[in-house]
């Protein structure tokens, strides 16, 4: 018999995890199980006993991260839990925790940052998503819970910086915990957003004040420097044309130090090789016409004060719009935190009702069971008996099977039966024995008898 290849079934489960990874991570793909049964389809090894386990899979994404992508993957990974931990600091009163492909390497650019956070109410993590100026729209998402159960549960889809977040909400007890009520949740959160908010602010107004004294030097020094400048060629262009060699020399230093800052397609990179042509174009000039007369050109030094200046006023009025969203933002909470009381007293009334109706519900379910029963009771007068059995008890030995009973019956078959057959070939055995059966079936005298011979 050949021997069976038992590395055969590893080699399978390996490649439906590699396809399954590429496809999760080309693809979108977020469910494992899915992923996996398209891997098998394509690979033709669609045996389920052959399927990988999730822990196989997320292996072999992130070893594709790290053959393909490697530190760039890394930086990514850095840039999307920096991003998760933002959104976790401010979600801090549901106490938010990282989970998935973000947390354990795997997630790619399709990926979304997933989190799990902690209320008996996801309206009121809902309510924080939204005071926090994020447009979240509700899913519910089934997980297993154990074994053989699954739940749905409620969460939050909502993007923030360009990046997909999934907010799954778990009950309180979830995290053992004493609970904490959801109203109560919200109006910490609130009161801790409106602190972290003030600061924010305070933090912006001193950014505006430097940025505007550094506004005013540039300008300043702006109009104190000249515009252009005054070049004068000598006979056959060679004063004029020296000026102009020192500048483009300059301006060709400057270039190569900020190429080592900065890439070709940053602004003062292309502003200071637009400066360098129109000088390359002016020294030809020069030399071409080799002219007398003066000659006007830009001045560096002006140009590159109106560059700060320009980029120092836009990042100041930047700054102004952040600071003018974030007094908005507060406006919002400050409408949202007076609200809070209404909702306490609303919780309030709700409970009471609960426990009301709660209380109701439990004596008419009483009542209709005793009315059942009653019914029961009264149908079956006519037609039968009804005797009160006692609870039924443990019993202390099994009922079967009785192995004393079975043993005593085989015993006396096999008895029985034993004599049967004794009986019977005792009936069919026709052999001749003694002189009384040679008398009996010969019907003639006996003349002699041979006794029988010593051993």
């Amino acid at each position: 018999m050949p021997r069976r290849n038992r590395s055969r079934p590893d080699h399978r489960r390996t490649a439906i995890a590699q396809e399954a990874a590429r496809l999760m991570q080309e693809h979108g793909l977020r469910d494992f199980r899915s992923a996996k049964e398209k891997a098998g389809l394509r690979l033709q090894l669609g045996d389920k006993g052959a399927l990988p386990s999730n822990q196989e899979v997320e292996l072999a994404m992130a070893e594709r991260n790290r053959i393909f992508r490697g530190d760039e993957h890394e930086a990514f990974l850095d840039v999307m839990r920096q991003q998760a931990l933002q959104v976790m600091a401010e979600l801090a009163a549901f106490d938010p925790r990282l989970v998935g492909g973000v947390l354990a390497g795997t997630a790619t650019e399709t990926s979304a940052i997933e989190l799990h956070a902690f209320s008996d109410t996801s309206e009121a993590l809902g309510a924080a998503l939204e005071a926090l100026g994020l447009a979240a729209r509700p899913f519910e998402q089934r997980l297993r819970v154990r074994r053989d159960r699954t739940e749905s549960f409620p969460g939050y889809r909502f993007q923030r910086n360009d990046f997909d977040f999934r907010l799954t909400v778990f009950p309180e007890r979830g995290r053992g915990n004493a609970p904490l009520s959801a109203i109560e949740g919200l109006g910490k959160f609130i009161a801790a957003r409106l602190a972290d908010g003030e600061g924010e602010i305070q933090k912006q107004t001193l950014a505006i004040q430097s940025l505007e004294a550094q506004t005013s030097y540039l300008r300043a020094q702006l109009a104190a420097t000249a515009e252009t400048l005054a070049l004068r060629s000598g006979e056959g262009g060679g004063a004029g044309s020296g000026e102009l060699e020192r500048l483009v020399a300059e301006g060709e230093a400057r270039l190569t130090a900020l190429r080592m800052r900065y890439t070709d397609k940053h602004p003062d990179v292309i502003t200071l090789k637009e400066q360098l042509a129109d000088l390359r174009a002016q020294m030809a000039e020069s030399r071409a016409h080799r002219r007398t007369d003066v000659a006007d050109v830009s001045n560096p030094t002006y140009d590159s004060l109106k560059r700060q200046t320009v980029q120092a006023e836009a990042e100041l009025q930047f700054a102004r719009a952040q600071r003018e969203t974030l007094k908005e933002r507060q406006e919002r909470l400050r409408k949202v935190a007076a609200q809070v009381p209404a909702f306490e007293e609303q919780l309030r009334r709700v409970q009471d009702e609960r426990g009301a109706v709660g209380a109701t519900y439990e004596n008419l379910l009483q009542r209709k069971q005793s009315l059942d029963l009653n019914q029961s009771f009264e149908s079956g007068r006519n037609s039968g008996r009804f005797d009160i059995q006692p609870a039924g008890g443990v019993p202390l030995k099994p009922v079967r099977p009785n192995r004393l009973k079975f043993v005593v019956l085989g015993f006396l078959a096999g008895v029985f039966i034993g004599t049967g057959f004794m009986l019977l070939a005792e009936y069919l055995d026709h052999s001749i024995r003694s002189e009384a059966d040679l008398k009996r079936y010969l019907d003639a005298p006996v003349l002699a008898v041979l006794p029988r011979a010593p051993r």
